[in-house]
């Protein structure tokens, strides 16, 4: 009974952490986006943040600040996420490649994953869910930087 109900939800946490990559992903592009437009008016020579008045260039620089720590949380987030609930049982390839090197130890641990498997389940279960919330964490601390940024940009040049 318990395994049916953590089934469902050991797919949901996966599919969660999938959608968390992507608007991660999206997030890393937008920020590229912003790079390559921001930085539009400094090949001329004309311009440069220098020449701001004192709150355009704070403005530049708060934006430029925020901006970094929009793509840090971005790559964060997007980042792999390789561990796992370590139980000794095996529930995800992680495990199976810690203990691949040693088919003793691998079929050892299979065996006990079969015996005790709501267990590795349920650890499972609780490790992919607290990364996907992590990752949705990180991805909103991105996409607020990068919305501050993106304002404290449009301050400062125009």
């Amino acid at each position: 009974m318990l395994t049916r109900m953590a089934e469902p939800l050991l797919a949901q946490a996966r599919e969660e952490l999938r959608r968390a990559d992507g608007k991660a992903l999206q997030g890393l592009a937008v920020a590229g986006a912003m790079v390559v437009l921001w930085s539009a008016p400094l090949p001329d020579g004309t311009w440069r943040p220098g020449s701001l008045d004192s709150l355009r260039s704070f403005s530049w620089w708060a934006a430029c600040l925020l901006w970094l720590v929009a793509a840090v949380s971005f790559g964060a987030a997007a980042f792999p996420r390789l561990g796992a609930a370590h139980t000794g049982s095996v529930v995800y390839f992680g495990d199976v490649s810690r203990l691949g090197r040693d088919p003793q130890q691998l079929s050892a641990a299979l065996l006990k994953t079969a015996e005790a498997s709501v267990d590795g389940l349920l650890a499972e279960l609780a490790w992919t869910s607290r990364t996907a919330m992590r990752k949705y964490q990180l991805v909103r601390v991105g996409f607020a930087a990068i919305a501050l940024s993106a304002v404290g940009m449009l301050v400062a040049l125009l």
